[in-house]
């Protein structure tokens, strides 16, 4: 385990872009596998491959948006003081990011499932909100724990582990 964080690390100092589209893609593919197996539309339902891929392109497609706007947060506030620094950037996170993230990931998934703008935008309306509320039970732990406790080049990889549960529910929210 320890020569893969070694591992891990370096990629991500050498390259963090390609390490976050692998880290990204794996999780969202582990979330919808996960997502069908534990929430299957019906007791005769098959596996479905294409929402499967249509995850894994998600989860590449918004990799370097979602480790831009980390790396970038996690820069600023550092003239106030450490407690106060941590707290603005959960909260921007929570406030700014996430339903800009959710607003992408509803709108990619609604265009990769070939939906109209209509479709798309009623999804992001009716499911977009559900998904903010219920990510404030996860997201702002998990922040807190990554910009207090966690070196700059893990914190992708601890909030991919919480975004496999995180993904397991999107993929089933937007099914």
């Amino acid at each position: 385990i320890t020569s893969f964080f070694v591992f891990y690390g370096a990629s991500q100092r050498a390259h963090p872009w390609l390490t976050q589209i692998a880290t990204s893609t794996t999780i969202n593919t582990l979330g919808d596998l996960n997502a069908q197996l534990l929430f299957p539309t019906s007791a005769d339902a098959s596996y479905d491959y294409a929402r499967t891929g249509r995850m894994a392109l998600t989860g590449s497609l918004l990799a370097i948006p979602v480790n831009a706007w980390y790396t970038r947060i996690s820069y600023r506030f550092l003239t106030l003081p450490r407690k106060l620094a941590i707290f603005l950037r959960v909260a921007l996170s929570q406030a700014v990011f996430t339903p800009v993230f959710l607003v992408a990931f509803f709108g990619v998934q609604g265009l990769l499932e070939a939906k109209s703008l209509h479709d798309i935008s009623e999804k992001i309306l009716t499911t977009g909100p559900r998904a903010w509320r219920d990510g404030l039970v996860l997201w702002p732990a998990v922040s807190t724990v990554n910009f207090a406790l966690v070196p700059i080049e893990y914190r992708a990889l601890v909030g991919g582990v919480a975004s496999l549960g995180w993904n397991t529910w999107l993929s089933y929210l937007n099914s």
